[in-house]
């Protein structure tokens, strides 16, 4: 996806259970139109009622 770096999914031992990390270009990317059209779909909308307390952070590296 157009200012993507890196995507990655991880599988914790404790909670949350799972954790996804991206890297992007610029904090405008995640929830542009782009952004949205890919997440648009039947299954998105089917797991997103499993969804527990979803957290998303925003975070810049400051090195």
């Amino acid at each position: 996806m157009p200012g993507t770096v890196r995507a990655r999914r991880f599988r914790t031992d404790g909670s949350p259970r799972y954790l996804a990390a991206y890297d992007l270009e610029a904090r405008e990317v995640q929830g542009g139109a782009t952004w949205r059209a890919a997440i648009a779909s039947p299954w998105r909308d089917r797991i997103h009622p499993e969804f527990l307390r979803p957290r998303r952070l925003m975070l810049e590296r400051l090195v």
